[in-house]
């Protein structure tokens, strides 16, 4: 289902609802089905979590707690582009 188990820490608007948890995880929402996670990744560092959208591309950015900066393609797969 679409739950995320800690603490929202953030959330942002892009094409998608996307939000960071105090669990390190990044989920992206489609308002149009709330019942499950369009996608779920992971910065793999427990903490607050903070995500922006990219309205101009398709770029999901999340900063977590250890200061280490996450940059997601939102085409297509789950390992950040870069860190």
């Amino acid at each position: 289902g679409g739950v995320q188990h800690r603490s929202l820490t953030d959330m942002d608007w892009g094409a998608l609802l996307a939000t960071g948890s105090m669990d390190g995880s990044v989920c992206l929402h489609d308002p149009r089905d709330l019942r499950k996670f369009a996608a779920v990744f992971n910065t793999h560092t427990p903490g607050h979590t903070q995500v922006r959208c990219n309205r101009l591309n398709t770029a999901l950015v999340a900063s977590a707690h250890m200061g280490t900066v996450y940059v997601w393609d939102l085409r297509g797969g789950r390992k950040p582009l870069a860190t």
